[in-house]
């Protein structure tokens, strides 16, 4: 768990119908059945419930020395087979078998994708196990009493729940979620929105069994967000928690909550997340970065779990009707920017209420590599589908999607208002998801850095590809030779229009780039792999609307493979090793893990194949670490710049190819980078606040890892 500012780091299918899980938006009432349930009452098996759970491990501050020192051991216990396959087979067979490994992963991964429906059955599968183990390891709420009770802060957690023509028997699963909590110090506010009679009296029933269940009756009024301002008027609690009706809450929830405000006074808290079916088995874990505030802008990723300190809310407002079924998340965006204090809760404390849609949705993906389409037209629910979800009127949900993506639109937007920012939202990729488009005034001159030597056919192809594709023309190009001797190679940078800086010394990344900076006139440096070639025409203008961003010190783009799947699209510390790329060999039509690789957010670093940065800010942290001469320098230097205070962004909306190392062969990590990295950095690459601790380091496709997520729940 990690406790940051935007501006700090503190290292602490094809099937017809298949199950969809929608991570944005999903209003509240979207599974609300019209009609209802039979008022059965629950507090009997919310009792169960409570004797019968198991405790969680707790897991506070993790030991970071012992992470850090495991961490090395697996990554020089890795540069130790490279070196023994070096000394027995010399270095050119070594490198052979490195890239075997390499293709060997690509073909890996896309056989797995091509049997998705059976890999997605083994991963349910996988994390259905978990689920078990998880449970096992949770004890009895008289467990926790003793761990309660060493708590210095105990504040109440008033938890406000809007009411709206619910399917009772999820609604009764709702608040004996609520019932079952070990943390004992809580307030549930119903407010009930204009319900039939038949949920009053359940409701009222409720009220009378337990007084810390109060009902706020609307009787007159559908506008939820009136009736959660009067909860919010009437709630003793210091902090309030917000949960959607059909939702349900770990019963250990509140207590972490609680927990993680020991040692760290947040005025804003969000969990992860995952899904629970009809039949109450768990899927879909949602395991969420800590705070990134472009990808806040670009989704609803932290909306669930979210916990507030009531007096920010009541300063910023409360909740606001003329966001219909966001009220959420615009005060979530609202919150956000006047608070510092945000802390992401590392745990899956939220189960949200599975929803089956049909699998066309993924087939939008299609569009995006060919243009980046925006489409975000609802997905239509077949009867077959309304059926199995238990839903009536599929016109219906279709409209609430509609309402619900065009509500957070117009908070996106108004939160762009408030913070004075020159700027555009545009639909995204998914529904509930948004491009923000910033504008770039003026035409400040970028400063194109490439190094190169001979393979001519790819400097000629990156030059003539930014020539004929990059709609921006307010920039320079400096090609930087690093010892060329083909003649023909020469001959073509003699006759280049553009500055070509001659360097014969010994091949070091760092350095050249240093060197070219030095002597580039532009106020945005952009480092580019002379093996690169330009897709999208606004790629140059992408890059700038962030990095004129005072706050924001490098950003990073998309790069494809030549075949169209996934070289980059942001860089995962700890993976692999010192780091790796997100999503790598992801095929740029899939989806991906909830979407992230076609979503503006923050990652800890990005590669310079292609980084742009402003001269200022790069003279300001000395440029690249020239200790660094081939691997891990774009790494450091994003690392710096975060312990600076500055952003890492990275965009999908521009893109390139990348035909990765193809101008020098291909060698692994060098041991002394490696061990450089782990004795400047050890600590941060075990923990990439950027990451989740449950998601995998043995690949870049974001899986959901049962060890590690052992390593959570395991005890101090």
């Amino acid at each position: 768990m990690l406790l940051f500012s935007d501006n700090q780091i503190h290292p602490s299918g094809q099937s017809q119908v298949s199950s969809l899980n929608f991570p944005y938006g999903i209003p509240a009432n979207l599974a609300s059945p019209e009609g209802g349930g039979q008022p059965g009452f629950v507090l009997q098996e919310a009792a169960t419930l409570l004797e019968t759970a198991r405790q969680t491990l707790k897991c506070s501050v993790r030991d970071s020395k012992q992470d850090t020192a495991q961490h090395r051991a697996t990554m020089l216990q890795r540069e130790g087979k490279r070196q023994r396959l070096e000394r027995l087979f010399g270095w050119r067979l070594s490198a052979y078998y490195q890239r075997l490994r390499v293709y060997y992963r690509r073909w890996r991964h896309r056989l797995s994708l091509r049997s998705a429906a059976w890999g997605g059955l083994f991963e349910n599968a996988s994390y259905a196990a978990w689920v078990r183990e998880e449970e096992r390891r949770l004890g009895s709420a008289a467990d926790y009493s003793a761990r309660i009770a060493a708590l210095s802060l105990q504040p109440t957690v008033s938890i406000l729940l809007a009411v709206r023509a619910p399917h009772l028997p999820w609604l009764e699963e709702s608040i004996a979620s609520i019932l079952a909590q070990f943390y004992p110090h809580w307030e549930l506010w119903l407010g009930d929105v204009n319900s039939p009679v038949s949920t009053r009296s359940v409701l009222e029933q409720y009220q009378d069994r337990d007084a810390r269940i109060k009902v706020v009756p609307f009787p007159s009024s559908t506008d939820a967000a009136r009736v959660l301002n009067r909860a919010l008027t009437l709630a003793t609690g210091e902090f309030i928690g917000l949960l959607a009706q059909h939702d349900t809450l770990a019963p250990h929830a509140l207590y972490e909550v609680v927990r993680c405000l020991q040692d760290n006074q947040g005025d804003l808290l969000y969990s992860d997340e995952d899904t629970i079916a009809a039949t109450g088995q768990r899927s879909a874990p949602f395991c969420k970065p800590d705070w990134s505030p472009d990808l806040c802008l670009s989704s609803l990723y932290a909306c669930r779990f979210s916990v507030y300190h009531k007096h920010v809310v009541e300063v910023v407002g409360g909740f606001r009707s003329a966001y219909a079924e966001s009220v959420d998340y615009d005060l979530l965006l609202r919150c956000s920017e006047r608070n510092e204090r945000i802390i992401h809760v590392s745990r899956i404390l939220y189960h949200k209420r599975q929803l089956v849609l049909r699998q066309a949705q993924h087939e939008r993906f299609a569009e995006l590599s060919e243009g980046m389409s925006t489409s975000t037209d609802p997905v239509a629910l077949s009867p077959s589908t309304v059926l199995r979800t238990g839903l009536s009127k599929g016109a219906r949900i279709q409209q609430l999607l509609g309402v619900t993506h065009a509500s957070a639109k117009q908070a996106v937007s108004d939160a762009l208002n408030r913070r004075e920012a020159v700027a555009t939202v545009e639909d995204g990729p998914i529904p509930c998801t948004f491009r923000i488009r910033r504008r770039v005034p003026g035409s400040p001159l970028v400063s194109i850095i490439i190094p190169t030597r001979d393979r001519l056919n790819l400097l000629r192809r990156c030059l003539q590809s930014i020539e004929a594709r990059t709609a921006y023309r307010h920039y320079e190009i400096l090609v930087i030779d690093n010892g060329s001797r083909e003649p023909r190679t020469l001959s073509y940078l003699a006759s280049l229009p553009y500055q070509v800086i001659q360097d014969n010394g010994p091949f070091n990344f760092a350095r050249l780039n240093n060197r070219a900076a030095t002597l580039a006139r532009g106020e945005h440096l952009l480092f580019l792999n002379n093996d690169v070639e330009v897709l999208t025409p606004e790629w140059l203008e992408a890059l700038l609307e962030h990095s004129q961003r005072q706050q924001v010190g490098a950003v990073g783009t998309q790069l494809l493979y030549a075949d169209g799947t996934i070289q980059h699209a942001g860089i995962v510390l700890g993976v692999r090793g010192v780091a790796g790329h997100a999503h790598k060999y992801l095929p740029a039509k899939n989806e991906g893990y909830f979407a992230f690789p076609h979503l503006i957010r923050n990652y800890s670093a990005v590669t310079a194949a292609c980084l742009m940065i402003r001269k200022a800010v790069y003279e300001e942290v000395g440029g690249m670490d020239e200790h660094l001469a081939v691997t891990f320098n774009d790494v450091d230097l994003c690392l710096r710049l975060r312990a600076r205070g500055y952003l890492v962004v990275y965009t999908p909306y521009a893109r390139l190819y990348h035909h990765e190392s193809r101008s020098r062969w291909y060698q692994p990590p060098r041991a002394e980078e490696v061990q450089y990295m782990l004795d400047r950095w050890g600590t941060l690459l075990a923990h990439d606040p950027y990451y989740n601790p449950h998601l995998t380091l043995e690949r870049e496709d974001f899986s959901f890892d049962p060890y590690r997520a052992r390593s959570v729940l395991r005890d101090e």
